[in-house]
């Protein structure tokens, strides 16, 4: 079965104790309704640096993506269902899913 990264853009992060409680059960109702499908839960991203091609480097931007997490599924269709019911949504994320290419 594929896997899809699902990145995060924009949302914010709970404040009060409560906010925090309702949020992290969501993430944990989500992830044990997956089960084995979940290959990676992921993490919020904190600050952030770029290299150019050119090799030049300088700081990120706040407006980049904010987390991710990997799922598996056996399409994109799926995915996207998948990620429609991703609690990210509910603190004003947005998510672009991105199926996994494998190399080898």
């Amino acid at each position: 079965m594929p896997n899809f990264v699902l990145l995060f853009s924009g949302g914010s992060m709970p404040t009060s104790v409560a906010e925090i409680s309702l949020v992290s059960g969501a993430w944990t109702s989500w992830f044990r309704e997956l089960g084995e499908r979940v290959v990676d839960h992921g993490s919020p991203f904190g600050a952030s640096w770029s290299v150019g091609p050119d090799g030049l480097d300088h700081a990120g931007t706040d407006s980049g993506p904010s987390g991710f997490s990997i799922i598996s599924a056996p399409n994109l269709t799926q995915a996207v269902l998948t990620a429609k019911k991703c609690p990210a949504l509910q603190s004003g994320s947005s998510i672009e899913i991105y199926e996994l290419v494998p190399v080898m």
